[in-house]
């Protein structure tokens, strides 16, 4: 049973649940299901019959080569650049059993995250039939490779060959890989019409080494998820072998800058500009407001401040109670003659924020259908209990009744025959 961590934040739908590992629905390999029946007949001609079948099924995974759909994000980011000394490389993929496809000694996963310098590989395509075969240099465990996988001996591959004194040192052993891994759960409710389709589960692999950097150079590197497979037990490598050559599923590259500030961290640490304002003698410009033009709805034109969410100070113009429409949040100075703008803008940029979600667009239709239904039903009834009061003749109720339904519609001097 895998052991879960939920995390949610107070106050907030939106929550994550950690999953130690996930466990695939059918493991690879041969599968033989049996069907047997037995007929007996009862009475006074008393036979037994026996019927069964049986039929073989080949379950298969990729093991060389993986679907590049099933990548949902990286970090750091493919081709980005910055100061990664002190980070660890993780891939997290859509699909949550991934890890765990193929079985390996202590159930670890069958992946694991390495990042290398360019100096310290060598990578190339091969056809899986090439990679297959037995050689001495470089190293690859080619008796532990599955069986049965659904690529053919001419598709492609991608391998990377590095230092076989290199790989033991970064390479995790599989208490390591089952610590590196883990799957999750998203609530995706609240998230774009894309993404709310998804089940919210995915897999994360974490990488064992820190991205390689160097002070004063740019470092480029790959992170490779490699296949694990025949590489249990890492003190099984030949000593004389100098490389060994790995699977490489899925890649990206980096670029690793020991004294870098171009990052987006490293930029935020070392901003110390003060506050953020127009250095001048009025009071509201300094506040960071700035006039613009305003159209109100009637047409006339006017000159109105507005100033954005992000203020290097405490704001003291909040507003008192929730407006209900983008006029009521706007907030008028006296002293100035002119509108705040600003609250009246968020309000507006909210609501076509929250239209543009298809979800809620649908409910909001689906809800004023449902008003309109109600408040029909309604009238009909106030209409049928007026008459009900009223008690009038079964002869004059069709007449009261049109002459009702054309007041509503304005059409008090047709004449209709009853």
């Amino acid at each position: 049973m895998p052991h879960s961590i939920t995390l949610q934040a107070e106050k907030e739908s939106c929550e994550m649940q950690f999953i130690q590992r996930f466990e695939p629905p059918i493991p690879a390999g041969c599968l033989k299901v049996k069907a047997e029946q037995q007929v007996e007949i009862t009475g006074d001609a008393q036979e037994q019959d026996r019927m069964f079948t049986e039929k073989q099924f080949q379950i298969a995974y990729r093991a060389f080569t993986m679907d590049v759909k099933d990548v949902w994000s990286v970090s750091p980011a493919s081709q980005d650049s910055g100061k990664f000394a002190n980070q660890l490389p993780h891939i997290t993929l859509k699909n949550k059993c991934f890890p765990w496809l193929y079985e390996t000694k202590g159930q670890a996963p069958w992946v694991a995250l390495l990042a290398v310098t360019h100096k310290e590989q060598q990578e190339r395509d091969i056809t899986i039939q090439e990679l297959l075969e037995d050689g001495k240099e470089p190293y690859f465990p080619t008796q532990a490779q599955p069986s049965i996988y659904l690529e053919k001996g001419e598709d492609v591959c991608h391998v990377v060959d590095i230092d076989r004194s290199l790989f033991l040192q970064i390479a995790p052993n599989g208490e390591e890989r089952s610590l590196l891994s883990h799957g999750k759960f998203l609530n995706l409710l609240n998230k774009s019409d894309d993404q709310v389709e998804m089940d919210g589960f995915f897999s994360c692999i974490i990488g064992s080494r820190f991205i390689p950097s160097e002070t004063g150079e740019t470092i480029p590197c790959t992170v490779h998820l490699v296949s694990m497979l025949g590489y249990e037990d890492l003190t099984s490598i030949p000593d004389t072998c100098k490389k060994v050559r790995l699977v490489s599923l899925y890649r990206w590259d980096v670029f690793s800058q020991g004294d870098a500030q171009e990052g987006f961290t490293s930029l935020m640490e070392e901003l110390d500009c003060g506050t953020i304002g127009i250095n001048c003698e009025n009071d509201w410009l300094r506040q960071g407001y700035v006039p613009k033009r305003h159209l109100f709805r009637s047409g006339e034109s006017t000159l109105s401040l507005y100033r954005g969410p992000l203020l290097p100070f405490e704001n003291q113009n909040l507003l008192q109670e929730s407006p209900k429409t983008s006029d009521g949040a706007m907030v008028f100075h006296p002293e100035l003659g002119m509108f705040d703008v600003s609250f009246s803008t968020a309000w507006q940029m909210g609501r076509l924020l929250t239209l543009q979600d298809r979800a809620i667009s649908e409910a909001l239709v689906q809800w004023r259908k449902e008003k309109e239904k109600s408040l029909r039903r309604q009238d009909v009834d106030g209409f049928l209990r007026s008459m009900a009061k009223e008690a009038p003749a079964s002869s004059e109720l069709a007449s009261k009744a049109v002459e009702a339904i054309l007041t509503q519609i304005g059409g008090e001097d047709e004449t209709l025959d009853v």
